[in-house]
């Protein structure tokens, strides 16, 4: 009779030792498992989350807001110290995109294509038209945002 084949417990048998400490370390494991649930659990009862607060503080930062301010007609973003801006214009109900501007040192994250959307978002909740003198916002209208092109004035 072959011992390793015929009994249920081959590995046992086979190697004690290996199997001795496999089993301590999935116990200490399952023990420390139980301990991070536990203190997860606690943290999602008040309202927060081990998962959350790593991704949150630890590997992503909030994407700027744009702001935006009517009296100096303006779009805005202020990051790393810098300002992103959409300058306009609006008479009645017709509001000119004038110019975007991003600082060298902070273009290729997407700030001109947030600044663009925000307005263009602005246009269509105020049910304005608009007619866009920068060249940035007429790429963003033509390759990602043809839905707006209904808000365009007719010249």
């Amino acid at each position: 009779m072959n011992q390793l084949n015929d009994n249920p417990n081959k590995w046992t048998l086979f190697c004690p030792r290996l199997f001795y400490a496999f089993r301590i370390s999935f116990k200490r494991f399952r023990a420390y498992s139980f301990v991070m649930f536990a203190q997860s659990r606690a943290l999602a009862s008040r309202g927060n989350s081990i998962v959350g607060m790593l991704t949150r503080s630890q590997f992503a930062t909030a994407p700027p807001k744009v702001n935006h301010h009517p009296k100096k007609e303006l779009f805005f973003m202020d990051v790393d110290g810098d300002r992103a801006f959409l300058q306009y214009h609006k008479s009645n109900d017709v509001i000119t995109l004038q110019e975007t501007l991003v600082p060298e040192k902070l273009e290729g994250r997407g700030l001109g294509k947030m600044l663009a959307k925000e307005a263009l978002d602005y246009v269509a909740n105020n049910d304005l038209r608009m007619k866009i003198e920068c060249t940035f916002i007429q790429h963003y209208l033509n390759n990602y945002a043809p839905q707006y092109k209904k808000f365009l004035a007719k010249l």
